[in-house]
């Protein structure tokens, strides 16, 4: 008999199905909304950098509850589940355990020790919940859930002012509008995909209702990456499946390789022609400074350099108080980030070259994972690699790979132990289809 189909009763086995669905709405920002927008031109560089050196003991004992039941989970229906999906993932517990390491020779290994905890707090109850869903199809159902619970009310903030920013750009209970344009993408693959399941027209109306409504807020977002980036990944999607029928190449083969020509191409343009990368890229985009993104990479990858091996310890770079390394940067606005607004570049800086490869492995694993579904289950396949393109395309211009409890990387770690639990499931049920 298969995990999906497996009904035999287990204590509290709606337990996994809330956690899973409290998770997203904690890092949707819907437990509490966010209904204060920060106006960036009244910020003080001395309160903003207590702000955010301090911790914030509330948050920590809620990640921390839900930490404590998620091991509930496990003691009562056993750590075999879990276990059992750790080989198809096993590098992300080497990731984190360096992680763990790092407060070790961390500028502020106090700072660094906290948020490295976090992260891996979030990392254990992403997978424990998903691990222990009735299904797979019920974590997908709970995240369905609660990407609508979020949109509609995003939707109701509508109606009040705190819905919009300081300049007047709509950015909802979510935090800022980029956030936003992250949320809605995310519900719009989410919502692809429960579509798949779904049966009966009323179901498939109320579904293209809740579609269409997330591509109406993600335009009044005006986020305009996560708008191109919604459109591109299921279309390479779609492109490499192609890709790989014809080629009968893996699928993170094709990927490396289109990133090796882009990258070529890039060189190239810039040998011949003799310009910057950034007069090459100009002659392509509107912005080829990423509005001002280019002066934070520059002063990044000058840091980095200082400390390029192992990083500054994870969590010890941005954010960490008065002697902050941003805090010294010459272009003011740099003073008032927390991020480096590339989730390599900020992997780089806090981990290092190292921790950056041990997480580029663990990315290729599970795009491995990924691909081995491609022919058995197509729906997911592009479902799983639309959202992966996704938000690994946006660390390119914003910061939330293996960043504590950002939900991007939340909603990845999950996806990982989805992957893993449908192939589970589908080896076991190959493994009868053979005994039988």
């Amino acid at each position: 008999m298969s995990e999906a189909t497996d009904r035999t009763p287990t204590p509290l086995a709606w337990l996994p199905a809330l956690l899973w669905l409290v998770i997203l709405l904690r890092i949707a920002e819907m437990l509490p909304p966010d209904i204060s927008p920060v106006d960036f031109t009244d910020l003080q560089t001395g309160s903003f950098a207590v702000s955010t050196a301090t911790s914030d003991l509330a948050n920590q004992l809620v990640w921390l509850s839900m930490a404590g039941l998620v091991t509930l989970v496990i003691l009562l229906r056993g750590p075999g589940r879990l276990v059992r999906l750790l080989p198809t993932l096993w590098l992300l517990p080497i990731f984190l355990a360096f992680c763990l390491l790092s407060p070790a020779w961390a500028t502020h290994p106090d700072i660094s020790f906290r948020r490295t905890l976090l992260l891996v707090i979030g990392v254990y109850c992403a997978a424990g919940a998903t691990a222990y869903c009735r299904s797979e199809d019920e974590v997908l159902r709970v995240a369905y859930l609660a990407f609508a619970i979020t949109l509609i009310a995003n939707l109701a903030s509508l109606a009040f002012p705190f819905s919009f920013d300081y300049r007047g750009l709509f950015r909802g209970v979510s935090g800022d509008k980029n956030f936003l344009g992250v949320i809605a993408a995310t519900g719009l693959f989410i919502g692809a995909m429960w579509r798949t399941r779904l049966e009966g027209a009323l179901s498939r109306a109320v579904n293209t209702v809740y579609l269409a409504a997330w591509v109406a807020l993600l335009l009044l977002s005006g986020n305009k990456t996560a708008l191109a980036l919604t459109i591109a990944a299921p279309t390479l999607a779609w492109l490499i499946l192609l890709a790989a029928r014809e080629t009968r190449l893996q699928m993170p083969v094709i990927l490396a390789l289109g990133a090796a020509l882009v990258t070529c191409l890039l060189l190239v343009v810039t040998v011949v022609l003799d310009m910057t990368v950034a007069d090459a890229l100009g002659m392509v985009l509107a912005d080829a400074s990423f509005t001002g993104r280019d002066e934070i990479w520059a002063f990044s990858v000058e840091q980095w350099r200082t400390r390029w091996l192992l990083g500054f310890g994870y969590g010890s770079f941005w954010g960490v108080g008065f002697d902050a390394p941003n805090l010294q940067a010459s272009p003011p606005f740099i003073h008032l980030l927390t991020q480096s607004h590339n989730g390599y570049l900020d992997l780089a800086l806090t981990v290092g070259a190292v921790g950056l490869a041990f997480m580029i492995a663990f990315l290729w694993q599970v795009l491995v994972a990924v691909d081995r579904l491609r022919v058995s289950d197509r729906a997911f396949f592009l479902f799983a690699l639309s959202l992966l393109i996704f938000l690994l395309m946006h660390n390119v211009t914003e910061s939330s790979l293996a960043r504590g409890l950002a939900m991007p990387w939340i909603i990845t770690v999950a996806l990982c132990f989805m992957t893993a639990r449908r192939l589970a499931s589908r080896d076991t049920s190959s493994g009868q289809a053979s005994a039988g």
